[in-house]
C-alpha cells in the first residue's frame, strides 16, 4: 500500500493491539502491588488488603494511555502522540531516522505483535503491541524514505 502510489495519504495511523492493557495491568499493577501486600505483611504482621484497591485507578491509567498512545506518519513526518495525564507530542522527520528496531517476546511471537523503536540522534521513541504486518510496512517505508532522502542530515 506504501509503494503502490507516488502520494502517501496524509496521516496514516498506528494503533497498539488492545492486548497491551492487560500486559501492563499485569506488569505495573497486579505484580506491584502483590509485592507490596507480601513486603507489608512481613513487616506489619498481618494483610492488608485495602492496597488492592488501587487496582481501578491503575486500570485507568493504563487504559487513558492505551487510548492516547498513536503513533501518525506521512511522506516527511512521523508523530508520536502518548502520555495519561497530559498529553507529549513528538514529531520526527523521516529523514533523521537512523534506525529502526523490532522486538518481539515469546508472548508477543505467539500473538504476532511487536515493539517498534525509532532511533534518532535525540534518542529513541518506541511503540509498543504493534502487528507484525503494520510494524513491517512501517519499518520499510521509514528506512525507503531514509536512503532516498537528498535532505541533510543535520
Amino acid at each position: 500500500q506504501f509503494f503502490e502510489s507516488t502520494s502517501l495519504e496524509p496521516n496514516v495511523f498506528f494503533k497498539p493491539d488492545k492486548r497491551m492493557i492487560g500486559r501492563y495491568f499485569i506488569f505495573f499493577g497486579i505484580l506491584p502491588l502483590g509485592l507490596i501486600l507480601v513486603s507489608l505483611y512481613f513487616i506489619t504482621g498481618q494483610w492488608i488488603f485495602w492496597i488492592f484497591l488501587l487496582l481501578p485507578f491503575i486500570l485507568l491509567a493504563i487504559y487513558v494511555y492505551y487510548r492516547k498512545l498513536e503513533l501518525r506518519i506521512n511522506h516527511e513526518v512521523l508523530f508520536l502522540k502518548r502520555g495519561i495525564i497530559e498529553d507529549t507530542w513528538k514529531l520526527i522527520y523521516l529523514h533523521k531516522v537512523q534506525s529502526v528496531e523490532l522486538n518481539q517476546t515469546p508472548y508477543m511471537q505467539q500473538r504476532d505483535l511487536v515493539n517498534f523503536r525509532i532511533y534518532t540522534a535525540a534518542g529513541s521513541i518506541m511503540v509498543p503491541y504493534i502487528t507484525m504486518n503494520e510494524a513491517h510496512r512501517l519499518r520499510d517505508f521509514i528506512l525507503y524514505k531514509v536512503e532516498s532522502s537528498r535532505r541533510g542530515w543535520i
